[in-house]
């Protein structure tokens, strides 16, 4: 047999858990509708006077040197350019991020500040690191050439374009298609006959 009444209900209730009695004491408790009625006003509230820009501007510092030692390889440009010169910019206040690119011959670094940070103090800051450092500068390498990269430079998407058969334009731009022009060394399109490819190559 089951026990109905009033011991029933604050038996159950006794063992409820945590989450499960402060829903229990909201469910009656005549506070609750003010509750909903004070968030619902700072919902509205927030909603109205949050500042919105269909295209908000966000500073972000990034500047790109460049330091080029023909003649060497990878590893030596790591180790005698790149690494270097990231505990020198690392010193520099603001700096969030560095990515060194270290093909042969070249070092390239991306630095990138903090969020917000003056893009103007970030520029001088940075020359005055990398030049009054000119002296630790190794044999063979050029001085740092810095260009100021913004936000807007940054791509958001990339696409490729593929195809299982060749096309018209894919005939035109494949370097196999193209053949010297008579007297220089300008290379154009060949045109193909229809028995080489599905395309022909039109001139435009």
């Amino acid at each position: 047999m089951t026990e109905n009444g009033p011991n029933s209900t604050s038996h159950s209730a006794r063992r409820l858990r945590l989450a499960g009695r402060i829903a229990h004491g909201f469910i009656d408790s005549k506070l609750t509708p003010l509750v909903i009625v004070a968030a619902l006003l700072l919902g509205t509230f927030s909603v109205l006077e949050t500042p919105r820009e269909e295209e908000p501007q966000i500073v972000v510092p990034m500047l790109d040197a460049f330091v080029q030692m023909p003649g060497a390889s990878p590893e030596e440009i790591s180790q005698r350019v790149s690494l270097p010169m990231e505990k020198l910019l690392r010193e520099v206040p603001g700096v969030e991020y560095i990515y060194s690119i270290n093909p042969p011959g070249m070092s390239m670094l991306i630095v990138r500040f903090l969020v917000g940070s003056k893009e103007e103090d970030a520029i001088i800051q940075t020359y005055n690191k990398l030049y009054s450092n000119f002296d630790r500068i190794p044999p063979g390498a050029s001085q740092p050439i810095i260009k100021v990269r913004s936000i807007n430079d940054v791509p958001i998407m990339a696409l490729t374009l593929w195809a299982s058969t060749m096309t018209l334009i894919s005939c035109c731009a494949s370097p196999a298609n193209w053949k010297p022009r008579s007297n220089n060394s300008t290379m154009f399109p060949k045109r193909r006959s229809s028995e080489d490819s599905p395309a022909n190559c039109a001139w435009f």
